[in-house]
């Protein structure tokens, strides 16, 4: 349940130039934690669906 909102804010600071400087993820890991944060969402909302 907390997961969700601690992996969106870790993929917009990671995403973020003003944050990291020259040190962001690429696209490809930037699409792969953005489909990661989606699957854990969906895991949750299932979680809560069956429970």
């Amino acid at each position: 349940m907390i997961a969700v909102p601690i992996m969106a804010v870790m993929m917009l600071l990671a995403s973020s130039r003003r944050t990291m400087g020259d040190n962001v993820i690429g696209k490809q890991l930037r699409r792969t934690g953005w489909i990661a944060t989606a699957a854990m969402a969906a895991t949750v909302v299932a979680m809560f669906v069956t429970w």
